[in-house]
């Protein structure tokens, strides 16, 4: 099993415009309200569709709605070589003023 680290959601104010940052949530979800900068690919379709998506060569952020689903999503994705962080939190603990 490949490892993953995680980081609080308002830890990503200052980097947030520099980072792969994906919004697994569904998109109703993410049309509601999600965190600037950030790519919505719904979990269901990033697990099943993965290397469409990524590469192996970047590193990436996941945040959902609390960080169970991101959470879940990173470890899959670190077990198929992917470097990936999970955004723990999610956009319902996020304190920062980079919504949409």
């Amino acid at each position: 099993m490949n490892e993953f680290r995680n980081i609080n959601v308002n830890e990503l104010e200052d980097i947030m415009d520099k980072i792969n940052l994906i919004d697994i949530r569904e998109k109703d979800e993410y049309e509601l309200k999600s965190l600037k900068y950030t790519k919505n690919i719904p979990m269901h379709e990033l697990l099943e569709n993965y290397d469409d998506y990524l590469n192996t060569d970047e590193e990436y952020y996941l945040i959902c709605e609390t960080g169970r689903r991101s959470f879940i999503t990173a470890a899959e994705l670190a077990d198929a070589g992917y470097r990936v962080i999970n955004v723990s939190g999610g956009t319902s603990g996020y304190l920062g003023e980079k919504l949409n």
